[in-house]
């Protein structure tokens, strides 16, 4: 499992060479939302793809999966927001094996070539009303994956068709309990525990 983290806005406790500058840093990378090539025709968010140069090569990310990537072995790629835009951009550059790609609240990562010629199987978990899934909000970019839109209950909806989502959302009431009534539905419903505890309650 190739999993990457999601923008840190807070020190973990105990957690060894944590710095501010790692918030400030994924802060703009989060914010740096011009379109940048790919390859041919494929255009993707810029700030995300600097952020996985950072570490694919320069920190020896791709050999150390390489050196993992045996034959009895399968290769999954994943991740929560900025992380689930880091995975989309690794799966599609290793040239190895993969079994699949799984994202949580991903952004939009690219342009809809970038989409249309995208070889991995993918899916795209959605919690509710989660913001981070409509960012940022322009019409050049489009979604990998076969959504898999989780409602207000909990429930999992897969293959939904492109707008229902919305539809769904809408027809869910959107009672909360607790800190819910302190903040938006939107920035709730992107904590990666809520994706880990609806996900794990929707296996048979």
């Amino acid at each position: 499992m190739v999993v990457f983290r999601g923008t840190e806005i807070r020190r973990r406790r105990d957690e060894p060479g944590f710095h501010i500058h790692n918030i400030i840093a994924d802060f703009k990378t989060d914010a740096d939302i011009v379109l940048t090539d790919w390859d041919q025709d494929k255009l993707v968010y810029r700030g995300f793809k600097n952020a996985l140069e950072e570490v694919w090569e320069k920190k020896g990310l791709i050999e150390y999966i390489k050196s993992k990537d045996t034959m009895n072995r399968t290769i999954w790629f994943t991740g929560h927001s900025l992380g689930a835009a880091l995975a989309t951009f690794a799966a599609d550059r290793y040239d190895g094996k993969i079994q699949g790609l799984y994202t949580l609240g991903s952004p939009y990562v690219g342009n809809i070539d970038f989409v249309k010629y995208f070889r991995i199987s993918a899916h795209r978990f959605v919690n509710n009303n989660d913001i981070v899934a409509h960012w940022p909000p322009l019409n050049w970019y489009e979604h990998v994956g076969e959504p898999k839109f989780i409602d207000g209950n909990g429930i999992v909806y897969h293959n939904l068709p492109h707008g229902q989502v919305s539809d769904v959302a809408n027809s869910i009431g959107q009672a909360r309990h607790g800190f819910g009534h302190l903040i938006p539905d939107f920035i709730v419903d992107h904590v990666p525990v809520l994706y880990a505890t609806h996900i794990w309650n929707n296996i048979p």
